[in-house]
């Protein structure tokens, strides 16, 4: 995060300068874009919110286990599959989505053959989070064979995620009563 913060400052303040500088030269009168030291201090200003609003998750590249659905399509292959499938929906601002994915991006390594575990972006992917009626993050949402099995909301510790996926790993059950 340091080093994309010093970039947005150096990139920021020198465009801010140029554009101040060109004002000034231009003998224009607005009290932002002819003074270079205003211009300055705005680049930078824009360039900070800029660089922190487009954080990365921690954790997010920590498992090459770890789904990351990148569209529409992809998110109805997976939920279709046959074995049960964790779906945690997040979004990059969320401190919650920053604690829950790197135990998630464990979980996927843990579960490898018997479960898959991915993560969507609600905010890249806002057709599928609406579709899902995500209205909190991080949601998961647990499928097997395409049915919606459970959801949950919030954060969730890592032991029960797993004790969750092994329940829904093991093979399906026949109803009470049907033996014969």
């Amino acid at each position: 995060m340091a080093p994309r913060i010093i970039i947005a400052v150096v990139l920021g303040g020198g465009i801010g300068l140029l554009v101040g500088l060109a004002g000034k030269s231009m003998g224009g009168q607005c009290a932002i874009l002819c003074n270079p030291y205003i211009s300055t201090g705005f680049g930078v200003f824009i360039a900070l919110l800029l660089a922190s609003s487009s954080q990365t998750v921690p954790g997010l590249d920590a498992s090459e286990n770890l789904i990351k659905v990148a569209s529409e399509q992809e998110y109805e292959a997976l939920i279709s599959k046959d074995g049960p499938v964790l779906v945690a929906f997040y979004t990059s601002r969320c401190p919650a989505c920053h604690r829950q994915i790197p135990h998630l991006a464990e979980l996927a390594d843990d579960q490898v053959g018997k479960a898959s575990v991915a993560v969507v972006n609600a905010g890249k992917l806002p057709g599928v989070a609406g579709r899902e009626d995500i209205k909190a993050v991080p949601t998961l949402l647990l499928y097997r064979a395409g049915q919606l099995e459970k959801r949950l909301e919030g954060l969730m510790a890592a032991e029960d995620l797993a004790k969750m996926l092994d329940a829904s790993a093991s093979p399906l059950q026949d109803g009470p009563g049907e033996d014969g």
